[in-house]
């Protein structure tokens, strides 16, 4: 080869090693040195399934308080909520035992007693609110009321976490015979079985005066079939699988029963809204009803205070128990349907994000709105029981001044008379209050109604004594248990 070939194929032989290391030298260079990556942002969202009720508007406002809080993090909350009308409750709750049993649904599911709670704790599907609040760096237990919790508990498990909680109040007919005032007036707490036995002694005693006078006001004392599942409830225990139906408690209760509803089915319904009646309402009621039933939240004016001589026409509001003395707390008015203040969390679902979003939910919960102050319930969480009393009691002053003002027209308000006396009757109603949510609570109803409903009906009819409908439902409810 010619000596001035070799030099040029030389020379471009070097050109392209030359090339080919300042391509390379390139390629480092733009993968690692002026390569930067954008930081991104987390993102998570939350999804939950609820009955459609008001409370969907407080889910909201957690949602948007935790949106916020991660916000200043430069990360991103989402909830998506999943709401179905009163038709659909049945088939919803099917829809949800399916998709547990495949290993999918929401992340949190509002608790009601169409589900049973019980076969669900011991499903798997569920998670166990213990240990998330045992895992929780700033919580404990105590920091809640735990006999609420109870009320919540099989096998030592926590599968269902009530947001707030209250009571179910009765009071009396002060227009009734006064043995059977002074009757009702003697106790401090009354159960169900009481209030139906003095009801039928009314009947029997004063029929032909007061026959015309149904039981109670509201929706669960005028559906026996609802009724007797509370009942039901109190003679199982369900960490033992075993039922005490037969007991004669429940066969008094159920003769009581067939007194007090002789004229109805077991499966009548009667529902009357607004529990906080004004003072006409009130009277009126009086004409209609021997007990007036608080079903579902606390009553300020008519449970809590004493209100002036001349309007009260139901008296000694007192709380409502199982016949172990339990209070019984507000399942069937908020929850027979879907109670949006009891959450589940699913095994399936993002549990530390759940918990963190009930935290959200439960400061948001504690503080009921100005319109919504007659039927409040105390938060769960024992440190924000004083803030939403405080809130209540704000409201429950103004009312007399200005809500009853207006909506009885010619009927003069309390006035001076209830300013000269809030300041007492706050601090009775709080210490009442607070006594209350320290005692024992009634279990969450998991017992499904199908299972005794058709004894209870044949009852009423006639065609099996309460003897015989107590026996038939006990063996059905053992066969349950131990299914």
């Amino acid at each position: 080869m010619p000596k001035t070939k070799r030099l040029v194929y030389i020379l471009i032989s070097t050109i392209c090693i030359l090339l080919i290391f300042a391509a390379c030298g390139r390629s480092e260079e733009d993968d690692g040195l002026d390569y930067i990556p954008e930081p991104q942002d987390i993102t998570q969202t939350l999804n939950i399934r609820m009955h459609y009720v008001g409370d969907a508007y407080f889910f909201r406002q957690a949602g948007r308080s935790m949106a916020l809080e991660w916000e200043e993090n430069g990360d991103i909350f989402e909830l998506n909520i999943e709401t179905f009308g009163a038709e659909n409750v049945i088939s919803e709750v099917e829809r949800l035992n399916a998709e547990l049993m495949a290993g999918s649904g929401p992340d949190i599911f509002c608790i009601s007693a169409r589900h049973n709670l019980w076969r669900l704790s011991q499903s798997g599907f569920l998670t166990d609110f213990y240990s998330l609040i045992d895992q929780d760096p700033v919580l404990n237990r105590d920091d809640f009321f735990t006999n609420v919790l109870d009320a919540f508990t099989f096998e030592g498990g926590l599968y269902a976490f009530p947001l707030r909680f209250a009571f179910r109040f009765a009071g009396i007919n002060l227009a009734l015979p006064q043995e059977l005032i002074d009757r009702f007036a003697a106790h401090s707490i009354i159960s169900d079985s009481e209030l139906v036995a003095i009801y039928g002694d009314l009947m029997n005693l004063h029929g032909d005066e007061f026959d015309h006078l149904a039981m109670a006001h509201l929706f669960s004392f005028m559906r026996p079939i609802v009724f007797t599942s509370r009942a039901v409830g109190t003679y199982i225990d369900f960490d033992n699988r075993t039922s005490s139906l037969t007991d004669d408690g429940f066969i008094s209760f159920l003769t009581n029963l067939t007194h007090a509803f002789r004229d109805v089915s077991a499966g009548f319904g009667w529902y009357t809204v607004n529990p906080m009646a004004d003072f006409v309402r009130m009277r009126h009621l009086s004409s209609v009803y021997a007990f007036f039933s608080l079903d579902h939240r606390f009553n300020l004016i008519n449970s809590l205070f004493e209100t002036l001589p001349d309007y009260q026409y139901f008296g000694h509001h007192i709380p409502i128990t199982d016949d172990k003395g339990r209070l019984l707390l507000n399942f069937y008015n908020n929850a027979y349907w879907s109670n949006a203040t009891t959450l589940a969390v699913t095994s399936s679902g993002n549990q530390a994000l759940s918990w963190e979003y009930i935290q959200h939910l439960m400061q948001v919960m504690s503080n009921p709105a100005p319109n919504d102050f007659y039927l409040f319930s105390l938060p769960i969480k024992r440190s924000l029981v004083q803030d939403t009393l405080d809130n209540v009691f704000e409201h429950a002053y103004r009312l007399p001044m200005n809500y009853m003002r207006g909506f009885m027209g010619r009927i003069q308000p309390m006035g001076d008379a209830w300013s000269e006396s809030f300041e007492t009757q706050v601090q009775i109603a709080t210490e009442r209050l607070l006594k209350y949510s320290e005692m024992p609570i009634a279990p969450f109803p998991t017992v499904p109604e199908r299972l005794f409903e058709e004894f209870i009906e044949q009852m009423f009819l006639g065609i099996i004594s309460p003897e015989d409908a107590a026996q038939h439902i006990h063996n059905t409810i053992n066969l349950w248990l131990i299914e």
